[in-house]
């Protein structure tokens, strides 16, 4: 995975090599993450087990909105990919499978607006496939042959191929930051209602280190500005834990439309809280975001609980 994280991280400055580098103007975006519980040291292939998404973001022309309550408008397209196993990627029956297999291929769009008063707004929709089609077996089968790993089994299992479309959106707001503008606690919401995810979650964020406000920070994927403004650097810690009400879930139900969903699909737990502690860094031209994230468990069936890390890099231009 190491080689996987420093091959995307050369092609992610090759391709903006051509960029003027000392511009004071950024306007652009373009990030890549990875999903992955390597990064713990563990290699279970357990539940979420890898996640790969690239994203452009571009800001959008101050001259073009009212600047009486907008500091900032953004709007971003982006892909990935996702990849669900059960406990193990080494499924001998059906039987032993507590989580459905799946993959998970997706394309989204995006609008954020930023306020002056440090609220955030965000609306988009993201159209998804899940089963064979989305060649979760074809992508995890070719990275454990090329690094020698145990043969994976248990994707003749797999969900049922189906095609759903969701529109989401998100509000954030300030809540406290103290004098010394280091320590800041903001609230977060979102919803997502759809043929994939159909979900409600609200939860607070708190950063301790040096911290921008929402309309210009990386916390809230703002750094980019539609004006001349030049965000400071930041370098910070943070915690969010949040709770999410989970009315569906494609990839533990299967399609919501599909006629057959199975052969494995099981029902959704409601309640799913999860919990993010991580690092981010901030410089003129380059992000860094580290994380470790836990989540309860998501189907009824599912044994234990999750644990995962998360790698992102971004660099604006």
């Amino acid at each position: 995975m190491h080689r996987i994280f420093a091959f995307s991280f050369c092609l992610l400055f090759a391709i903006t090599s051509n960029c003027v580098y000392g511009q004071q103007r950024i306007h652009n975006e373009l990030g890549f993450r990875n999903d992955n519980d390597v990064y713990l040291m563990k290699s279970q292939d357990e539940y979420y087990t890898n996640g790969i998404s690239l994203f452009y973001k571009r800001a959008i022309d101050s001259m073009r909105f009212s600047q009486d309550k907008w500091e900032n408008k953004l709007w971003s397209v982006g892909a990935g990919h996702k990849i669900y196993n059960a406990y193990t990627g080494d499924i001998e029956s059906e039987d032993d499978i507590d989580r459905p297999i799946t993959g998970y291929l997706y394309v989204n769009g995006e609008m954020s607006w930023y306020s002056k008063k440090e609220e955030a707004m965000t609306l988009g929709m993201e159209l998804a496939v899940i089963g064979k089609k989305a060649f979760g077996e074809d992508v995890q089968r070719s990275f454990h042959q090329l690094f020698g790993f145990y043969e994976i089994n248990g994707w003749q299992y797999q969900l049922n191929n189906a095609v759903g479309v969701d529109v989401r959106g998100s509000y954030s707001r300030l809540m406290f930051r103290n004098r010394g503008k280091r320590l800041d606690i903001f609230m977060n919401s979102a919803v997502s209602l759809g043929l994939n995810n159909t979900r409600l979650a609200i939860g607070p964020s708190i950063r301790f280190g040096k911290i921008n406000r929402l309309f210009e920070s990386a916390a809230m994927g703002s750094r980019i500005q539609s004006g001349s403004h030049k965000p400071d650097r930041e370098f910070y810690f943070f915690y969010r834990p949040q709770f999410n009400w989970v009315v569906y879930n494609s990839t533990v139900q299967g399609g919501m439309l599909a006629t057959h969903k199975r052969p494995v699909a099981f029902d959704i737990k409601p309640i799913v809280f999860s919990q993010v502690i991580g690092f981010q860094m901030a410089t003129d031209h380059v992000g860094l975001n580290i994380n470790y994230i836990h989540t309860t468990r998501e189907a009824v069936n599912q044994l234990n609980t999750h644990e995962y890390g998360s790698l992102g890099v971004t660099y604006y231009f």
